[in-house]
């Protein structure tokens, strides 16, 4: 990984959550993150105020799946029920380039309220 990767990567995250129309990171019960640093998402979650234990980590045996790790976490997520509890989800995933990809999954009633 490059010197500084982490840390732009970081930033950039950062600055799409905050331009990502009608999202604010502070109403998410859940995050899943998705970088080729482990570190990524407890930090993620540091820089925009939110407990880590909103992050949803893998299991030691896929925590290196990194193209693989958002729908790796979300199973982690149905399987120990965070994301029947979630009202709102924040999908993070950075790459090379740097390129940062966020989706938003709000249960129907939840987006409704």
């Amino acid at each position: 990984m490059q010197p500084g990767f982490l840390e732009r990567s970081l930033e950039c995250a950062v600055k799409a959550l905050t331009n990502f129309d009608g999202v604010s990171a502070a109403d998410a019960d859940m995050l899943i993150a998705s970088h080729p640093c482990l570190e990524f998402g407890d930090q993620l979650a540091d820089r925009l105020r939110l407990s880590r234990h909103l992050v949803v980590h893998l299991p030691e045996q896929l925590q290196r799946s990194h193209t693989a790790h958002p729908i790796a976490a979300l199973d982690v997520a149905i399987q120990d029920g965070r994301l029947a509890a979630a009202r709102q989800t924040l999908f993070v995933a950075v790459g090379a380039g740097i390129t940062v990809t966020l989706a938003e999954y709000r249960r129907p009633e939840a987006a409704a309220a």
